[in-house]
């Protein structure tokens, strides 16, 4: 499951992410960020999870940072 770090909200995010993260596989991911955690909690951004590569457009989970 493709899953990323986008601007905005879950009812409103903006389509192009800001950070791209590794795919969930077995329930898991891990990606190390260029930034704080303060940075990444000071604005309006969210977790997105992707169903999968074939559908991008298919949201299986949202979760607002802030």
């Amino acid at each position: 499951m493709p899953a990323h770090v986008h601007p905005g909200t879950c009812a409103d995010l903006v389509p192009q992410p800001t950070y791209a993260l590794e795919s969930v596989v077995d329930g898991h991911s891990r990606t190390e960020l260029p930034v704080s955690l303060d940075e990444l909690l000071a604005g309006d951004q969210v977790v997105n999870m992707h169903f999968s590569n074939d559908q991008m457009s298919v949201y299986s989970a949202c979760v607002a940072l802030s």
